[in-house]
């Protein structure tokens, strides 16, 4: 019975446009990831003759977002030289 009311064309049509917006958004995302992987995989290939990002493979991305947050922290040794012997940034 709900399934009825859910999936009637007058509903359906109501929510078109966001359909379409979130298949937008959806494009946007795997364009902008084919060119990172694209634009890495050519300056990668460029300096070191191999292909750094696999897209069969998660690894790298997964390591490039941890280090990616990780470097944004604050270093809170070059404010306080006393934690110095504690920076694990170096």
């Amino acid at each position: 019975m709900q399934r009825c009311i859910i999936f009637t064309n007058q509903k359906l049509e109501a929510n078109q446009d966001l359909r379409r917006k979130k298949i937008k958004g959806l494009l946007a995302y795997i364009l902008a990831k084919a060119a990172f992987n694209t634009s890495l995989n050519l300056l990668s290939n460029t300096i070191f003759s191999i292909d750094l990002v696999d897209p069969n493979e998660r690894e790298f991305k997964e390591y490039s977002l941890g280090y990616h947050g990780r470097s944004r922290k604050p270093n809170l040794s070059d404010h306080f030289p006393l934690l110095k012997m504690l920076d694990r940034k170096g």
